[in-house]
């Protein structure tokens, strides 16, 4: 739990005062599942909540040991970062129809144009 002078100051869910984040987590029970953890509250905005949720899943990830996951797409005109759930880790594009089918197309093509 943040000190109370941090937690007024910096993370504060007043409305209309910007703060560093808006962000509180609850640990609550409801609709017949068990206890879990919401990150923002329901009346937050849509922007606020989906970046509150990303960065519990990320922090997540990270606490878990498999950050090594977590790769960039080998495509040189794509900055997407993904996770890599493959079994032997070994993905390198962030789509295979996209982006990897893109360069498999390419090196195919040099490769043609370099055999005559």
């Amino acid at each position: 739990m943040l000190p109370e002078g941090l937690s007024n100051e910096l993370c504060s869910l007043k409305p209309n005062v910007d703060r560093l984040t808006k962000c509180v987590e609850f640990l609550v029970a409801h609709d017949g599942r068990g206890p879990h953890i919401h990150v923002s509250r329901a009346a937050a905005p849509m922007a606020d909540r989906i970046a509150a949720h990303l960065a519990m899943g990320l922090a997540e990830l990270l606490v878990s040991g498999d950050s090594g996951r977590l790769r960039s797409c080998a495509s040189p005109t794509c900055r997407d970062v993904f996770l890599d759930e493959s079994r032997n880790r070994s993905r390198r594009y962030c789509d295979s129809r996209t982006c990897g089918n893109r360069l498999h197309v390419a090196a195919y093509r040099a490769r043609k144009a370099a055999a005559g």
